[in-house]
């Protein structure tokens, strides 16, 4: 039986013995994750000083398009919050929320 709008029953529910429930395979599966990262370096060498001697400027992007990578749905039906995404992962600080982060450095080689 498939949910129909207006419906009184629940549309989950656990089947009786020696039957199969309704829900397909893989039948809730949670967003892929999609993390960019992207960096922008120009190296200049300055030979009036040494032949290896320059400096190079980075900037990097991390999670470049700011998009949100959630964490798996609720699939626990006796949950208030079964089939909801209640949560994003960190990939970057390891903690916190994962938005995009933008750092650049200077580096002396010699």
């Amino acid at each position: 039986m498939l949910c129909q709008p207006g419906q009184t029953t629940p549309c989950f529910d656990f089947p009786a013995a020696n039957e199969n429930g309704n829900l397909p395979y893989n039948g809730l599966n949670s967003p892929t994750f999609f993390n960019q990262d992207f960096s922008v370096i120009k190296k200049t060498m300055i030979p009036a000083v040494s032949e290896t001697f320059g400096f190079e400027i980075r900037m990097e992007f991390f999670n470049a398009f700011n998009h949100a990578n959630f964490t798996t749905l609720q699939t626990d039906i006796n949950s208030s919050t079964f089939g909801q995404l209640t949560g994003v992962v960190d990939a970057v600080r390891g903690g916190g929320v994962n938005t995009r982060v933008i750092q650049w450095a200077l580096r002396i080689n010699w």
